[in-house]
Order: C-alpha cells, then structure tokens, then sequence
C-alpha cells in the first residue's frame, strides 16, 4: 500500500486479528516498515520500528495511537505523532451499553499511560468517567438517543501543558447532571441513603464542570490542572480489571481488592463479601493496598455491607489507600464512618 508522508492518519487492514504479539509490516516506497503491536487497543501507543537501515524520515523513531479498531480486531488506524511526539488528543464513542464504560475508562488510562499522566490526574478522570458515562448509559440514553437515532456517547480529551480537558456529548434528552444539590456526608451509616454521591464526587474531583446544551446534544466539559506536571508521580497506567483475595484470621476476614471498584466490578466485589457475612462473618477488614481507584459504585457496596454488618454487631475497617482513594473517602464522608488504618495490623487491632 502506498504511504503519503502529509497524512495524519495511516490506516491498515490485517489478514488475521491483532493479538498480543501481532506484527505488522507495510511496504512503503519499497521499504518495508515494522509495526509491533501489544494489542489493537483504542488510546495505545504503537511503537515503530524499522526492517531495514533505509526507510522515510517521519517514521523514524516516531511512535503512534491507535485511533479505531473495528469489532473484528482486524483493522486499525494509527494517529501520526504530533511533532515528532505523540498525539496529545484522544476521542472514543460508546453506544447504550454498559460495557462500553468499561472499555472508555481502560481507554483512556492506555492514552493517560501513554503521555505520563500523573496518577492522581488519571484516576480522578476514571471516576469521573465512570460517573457520568454510566448515569448517561442507563438513564439519558435508555434506548434511542433525543434525536431518534441509536443512542451515542463521545469522549474527547485534549492535554495541554497545565490541564487536561475531557468533553463527554451524547444525544439523549436533555439533562444537566450538575443541577443535583449536594448529599449530606455527615450522615451515620445507618441513617446513609445508599446512592446520591456520583455528581458530588465529579465536581469535588475535578478543577471546573460546565454543562451545555449545543446541537441537540447534552455537553459535559471537565477541567483537571496537571499541579505537578511531568514531574508528578506516575505509573504504568491503571490496573485493570478487579481481583478479590480472602483469608481468614482469628475471627476476622482480610479481603484485598486490587485494580479498580467501578460500575463494572462492584457487583461481584458485593457478591464476594455477602457471601463471607453469609456465612457467619462479622469482623472484615478490607485492604485497598493494589487498589487504583474506587467510584460511588463501590462506596455502594462498602456502605451496605456496613449497614448489614452494624445491625449484626459486627464492623468493617479499610487500611492501604491511595491518594485518590483517600480523597473519594474524604469527598464522601467515608473516612468519618468506615475507619481508615494505614496498615493490616491497625485495622485488625480495631476490630
């Protein structure tokens, strides 16, 4: 295929899926380019290599974002770096599906990991993705969006040297999710509505929240200020998907959630520790140590268990947070009715 060095966009079609160690080479001029790929992800960095020593200039040393997949992994187009660098924008559209969220927030940590994000940056923005997409999802979109087409939700992100600006458009009726007045989180955990935080956390989380109504379309523009810029703490991107580990000691339960608690993952982290009370658990003592972040859907779950485990006589104690963990905690009330530690041994000691 022929490569036209002013394009912005290469695109390329594979005979077989992407996989983990797939490897593309395109022909270009009669030289033969080497694309190694880990995966055909939305947001990755592909990193280009040569075959040989004689290839064209703008493709040396540069490295690419995958800028569209299609459903059957076969084809991508790879985003030419801006100035040499990488791109510093990212766009994916989510249809009415609630996996879709999953796959933006995965999304964006891959474009997030592949800039340096800091973290703290990174994970406040995988909240507030999970917030807003998934009310969108569920409740905005519900079937066909406002203007009688499939419902659709756009994410777009633009990193600039001091902030990060992500807008979220879809077409579903018209709502401003900020219009919701504050919860109350100084409540007890038995006089705690469950639910009502998502919004609270969005705009504690981010720098500046404006909504807009503009072409039939509900728009959400969030702010976030990179504070400490590159030189912030980072690393290789989130976790992924939720593990959950379970072991017993004494009359207490230690369960160490890693990698994220989010509208995805929260039902099975409920299912996991209902079954431990099921079973005659009282004391739980949960370790967030490999924990990346944590959404209003998983204070669900830690505020119901609670509730079930008050009226039991029994308690719950959290130790191991990070700093966004933490700040979710503090936003919410959390740290005020669920007693943070900093260690296993503190927070058994409380039982």
């Amino acid at each position: 295929m022929a490569i036209d060095e002013r394009a912005s966009s290469l695109p390329i079609a594979s005979q077989v899926p992407l996989h983990e160690v797939a490897v593309l080479f395109v022909l270009c001029f009669t030289r033969r380019i080497q694309l190694q790929t880990r995966a055909a992800k939305v947001g990755e960095v592909v990193p280009v290599s040569v075959r040989d020593n004689v290839h064209p200039g703008w493709l040396q040393g540069k490295r690419f974002v995958v800028e569209e997949v299609d459903r059957s992994g076969r084809r991508l187009v790879i985003q030419r770096s801006r100035e040499g660098g990488m791109s510093s924008s990212f766009r994916l559209s989510i249809g009415a599906n609630p996996q879709g969220v999953a796959r933006a927030n995965e999304a964006f940590a891959g474009f997030a990991d592949a800039h340096a994000m800091p973290d703290a940056v990174r994970r406040s923005i995988n909240v507030a993705l999970d917030e807003l997409l998934t009310n969108t999802v569920l409740y905005g979109l519900a079937g066909d969006g406002g203007d009688g087409g499939a419902g659709e939700v756009t994410i777009d992100a633009e990193l600039h040297a001091d902030r990060l600006v992500v807008t979220l458009s879809d077409n579903g009726k018209p709502f401003d999710p900020f219009t919701r007045s504050a919860p109350d989180t100084t409540l007890s955990v038995q006089d705690r509505p469950i639910g009502g935080l998502g919004i609270h956390l969005v705009r504690r989380l981010v720098d500046d929240v404006r909504y807009e109504r503009r072409s039939n379309r509900n728009v959400v523009v969030l702010t976030k200020r990179l504070a400490g810029g590159a030189a912030a703490e980072h690393s290789a991107g989130g976790k992924g998907a939720m593990e959950i580990s379970k072991r017993q000691q004494g009359e207490a339960w230690i369960v160490a959630i890693a990698g994220n608690l989010d509208s995805a993952t929260s039902p099975r982290a409920q299912q996991e520790l209902e079954a431990i009370l099921a079973g005659g658990g009282r004391k739980l003592a949960v370790d967030f140590s490999s924990l990346d972040y944590i959404s209003s859907a998983g204070l669900r779950v830690l505020l119901g268990i609670a509730k079930q485990l008050g009226a039991k006589g029994g308690a719950l104690r959290t130790f191991g947070l990070n700093q966004t963990v933490r700040e979710v905690f503090d936003i919410s009330g959390f740290s005020m009715i669920l007693p943070v530690f900093s260690s296993e041994a503190e927070a058994l000691k409380a039982l």
